[in-house]
Parts: structure tokens; C-alpha cells; sequence
């Protein structure tokens, strides 16, 4: 009850000798989000009785019952309120086996059976680099005959082809119109693993289809922003292409993961994602793939700061593309040109505060780019580019945010609602304009409605 001390939390943290400040430190890092709670907030739930919403109250119960070295729940600390689930799941959760075709099943049926993404928080720093140095070794391959209908290349063919769509029904619908089918999929592919028998070439391809079937739940899942569900749809796709012996595979998961800490975690765990993805699939990777981990690389040392690194990174990956045979290429680069690149290099250079190379790079990259291909990325970078003029032109950026508004419709994505809503926040000093109010006016029935 609000204005009522809470005891129960009051209790745990003089055990653990915590303050509140203690507190919310443990539940930023534990949500991989540094600023994310207001080091003040635990105070009103301790002395005030207040109860966070959301997941927090899961994170909470799973953050103290860590350091307590016991399990409490949410009823533990607030018992007068009803709770449907008491504590959160960490991404890496059920994900901590050995790498052997048996627990990589075990891993694709947790993320294919998962149902709550909300609860689950990402990990960060050592926690989430812990499956790189599995990656580097080599699987140990199963030798017994699984019992079952026996898989042949056309079966496996269609899977692949089926794959291929779903890639490109995420790039022009957005991850959360795709999640449901992805999952469906890799059920399929889970149980032919299971439960059919197959050549020893026909269970990598096999494996790898499972491996990018998890990767694109996994994309998806960050498109809708539940990040902790993410990491383990991309754990457990980065054991299935270790099983399936594709390096470069696994090199591009682990892009995928890099992305994603760039965006919400840590650019220091993202640069080490994307360093090791290129250094562990070394001699194995073509020019394109090389790029675009190369420009994603950029991407991550412009949150860092890093701007020696960024342009190395950035000519590198040019240099790279420039190169690149797409005869050569696997299926699941499809996406990496040069607008893609310039896209990347772009946002770096807006981190960095390198206003000029910024919208060179982005204006290149939003005018090359097939609209009709590739919607939610266009959109994404007509933010980036709007809020680039923000500071000096501000009718110049609503109009940008307004095309950006407009080509949003139809897009089935948490990150572009989020960046858009990022957009109008920083536009909230400029209302007075004409142009601010106007867009203002037409983006807030999005907002309404998510």
C-alpha cells in the first residue's frame, strides 16, 4: 500500500547490508540498461511502499534472491499483492549446457516453447560472452542414428527456401507480424532433428536451418523489444551453427548479437561480439560478409567514441563491398550493399557528433534504398537523419520524421515506434513550432494505439 513502509524489502536489504542506491545499480546491470532506474526510485519502495511496474518487480525478486543466495519472489517482497509470475528468467537460462547435438536440442525447444519474452532479461558483459569460447572449438559430431522418417536434400531444400522468405517478410513487415510462424518453423526443424534419420550432410544443413530459423526469432524479438528473449533465441542459434560446422554462420549470429548491444547493451560487449565473429570464422567469411560485420564494428566504436576506429572500420568495409561477388555470398546477406553500409557508417558518425559525415552517409543510404524491399530500415534511418536537425533545422526535421511517419505504416516494429517516440521527446522544447505541433498532431494516434 503506497505511503506504508514495505518490510519485506526492508528486511532483505539490511541483510545484504544494501542501501537503495545498491539496489538500483544491481537492477540496471541485471536489465544490461546503466541509467535505466533512477538511483532515488528504490527509496520509495522501501520507505513508501510504492511497487515498480512492469517486469521490475521480477527483476527485483531475481536480483536479490541472487545475492541472497536463495530463491524469493515477488510475494516474498511485496505479500499482499497478487502476482502471475514471481521472478525473471536471465537469456541465458537452460542455455548453460555443453555443446553437444543433445543439449542443442534441448536449447532450440526452450526458445521455441518460451512464451513470456517480457521476463526474460538480457545479460550482459561476461555473462553474454560466455558462448564465444564454445564457438571457437570444434563440435563433436553425433554418431548414433536418430529413429524416425528418413530426411532427404529436397525436404531440407524447401526448408531453406521457406527460410529465404521469412527474411525478406521481415525486412517489409517488421519482426512482430513474423515471430509466430519462425517459432513454428523451428518446431518443425526440431522435430525432424529428433526424431528422423538423415546423412551426416543432411544434419548439418539441418542444423543450420535451425540456426538461422532461431536467429530470425531472435531479430524479431529484438524488433519487438524484448531483449532478454532475444539473447537466447540467438544463444541457442549460435550452438546450432557450431553443430552444423558453418563458421560463418556463426559469425553472422553473432552480428545479429553485436546489433543488438550497440542498440541496448553495452558497445563494449558489441565490439567484442563483432571482433570475434570475424577472427573465429577467419578464412571463411567473403568480402560482404566481412563488411558488414566490418560496418556494424563502426557502428559500435561511434557509441564508444572511438573515431580513429570508426573510419578504419568504415574504409575497411567500403573497401570490402567494393570487392564482393554475390555469386559467391551465402543467402542470409542478401540485404548487405552499399546503402545498407553507408547506413551503418552513418549512425556511427552520428554517435560521434560528426554532424556532416553523418548525413552524407545516411542521405546516401535513404536514397539508394529500395523502399519497397526494405521499409523498416529506410524508416530507421529517416530518424536518424531527422534528429541530425534537430538542433539547427527544426521544419527540415519534422518534415524528414513526417516521411519517416508515413513510410511506417503497415510495419509491425517496437524499434521504429520507439525511435519515432525518442524523436518527439526531444522535439518536446520546439512544440511553439508550427512544424513541431503539425507532426506532433499526426504522430500521437501511433502512440495512442502502442
Amino acid at each position: 500500500m503506497t505511503g506504508v513502509p514495505n518490510l519485506a524489502l526492508t528486511r532483505i536489504l539490511r541483510e545484504l547490508s544494501w542501501g537503495p542506491r545498491d539496489l538500483a545499480r544491481a537492477v540496471n546491470s541485471a536489465l544490461g540498461k546503466p541509467g535505466h532506474i533512477s538511483p532515488t526510485a528504490p527509496f520509495k519502495w522501501r520507505d513508501q511502499g510504492c511497487v515498480p511496474g512492469g517486469v521490475l518487480p521480477q527483476v527485483i525478486a531475481t536480483v536479490l534472491g541472487a545475492a541472497a543466495e536463495r530463491d524469493l519472489t515477488c510475494r516474498d517482497l511485496w505479500p499482499d499483492r497478487t502476482w502471475p509470475q514471481d521472478r525473471a528468467v536471465l537469456s541465458t537460462d537452460g542455455l548453460t549446457g555443453p555443446w553437444e547435438p543433445e543439449t542443442t536440442l534441448e536449447a532450440l525447444s526452450v526458445v521455441a516453447h518460451d512464451v513470456n519474452r517480457r521476463s526474460i532479461l538480457a545479460a550482459s558483459g561476461a555473462v553474454l560472452l560466455t558462448p564465444l569460447q564454445h564457438w571457437f572449438f570444434e563440435p563433436a559430431r553425433a554418431q548414433a542414428a536418430i529413429r524416425g522418417r528418413r530426411v532427404d536434400a529436397a525436404l531440407v531444400d524447401g526448408i531453406d527456401q521457406i527460410i529465404d522468405t521469412k527474411r525478406r517478410l521481415d525486412d517489409t513487415l517488421g519482426g512482430g507480424m513474423l515471430y509466430d510462424s519462425v517459432r513454428g518453423e523451428l518446431r518443425l526443424v526440431l522435430t525432424l532433428l529428433k526424431n528422423s534419420t538423415y546423412t551426416e550432410d543432411i544434419e548439418r544443413r539441418l542444423y543450420a536451418a535451425a540456426a538461422e530459423l532461431a536467429r530470425l526469432g531472435g531479430w524479431a524479438c529484438v524488433d519487438a523489444g524484448h531483449d532478454g528473449a532475444a539473447q537466447r533465441y540467438f544463444n541457442a542459434a549460435l550452438r546450432a551453427a557450431h553443430q552444423s560446422g558453418d563458421r560463418a554462420l556463426g559469425a553472422n549470429i553473432l552480428g545479429f548479437m553485436g546489433v543488438q548491444a550497440t542498440r541496448t547493451g553495452d558497445p563494449r560487449d558489441a565490439v567484442t561480439l563483432l571482433t570475434s565473429a570475424h577472427a573465429g570464422a577467419a578464412g571463411t567469411l567473403t568480402p560482404t560478409v566481412r563488411a558488414a560485420l566490418l560496418g556494424r564494428l563502426a557502428r559500435a566504436h561511434g557509441r564508444l567514441g572511438n573515431t580513429h576506429a570508426v573510419q578504419a572500420a568504415a574504409d575497411d568495409a567500403f573497401a570490402l563491398l567494393a570487392k564482393g561477388r554475390p555469386e559467391d555470398d551465402p543467402p542470409w546477406i542478401y540485404w548487405a550493399t552499399t546503402a545498407d553500409l553507408a547506413g551503418m557508417v552513418g549512425e556511427a558518425y552520428a554517435y560521434l557528433g560528426d554532424t556532416e559525415r553523418a548525413e552524407e552517409n545516411l542521405r546516401h543510404a535513404i536514397e539508394t534504398m529500395d523502399p519497397q524491399a526494405h521499409p523498416r530500415d529506410r524508416v530507421l534511418l529517416l530518424i536518424r537523419l531527422a534528429e541530425l536537425h534537430l538542433t539547427g533545422d527544426v521544419d527540415r526535421a519534422c518534415a524528414i520524421a513526417t516521411e519517416a511517419l508515413t513510410a511506417a505504416e503497415g510495419l509491425d516494429s517496437e524499434r521504429v515506434i520507439t525511435d519515432l517516440a525518442s524523436f518527439r521527446t526531444h522535439l518536446a522544447p520546439h512544440r511553439g513550432s508550427t512544424a513541431a505541433a503539425d507532426f506532433d498532431a499526426r504522430s500521437a494516434p501511433l502512440f495512442q494505439t502502442n
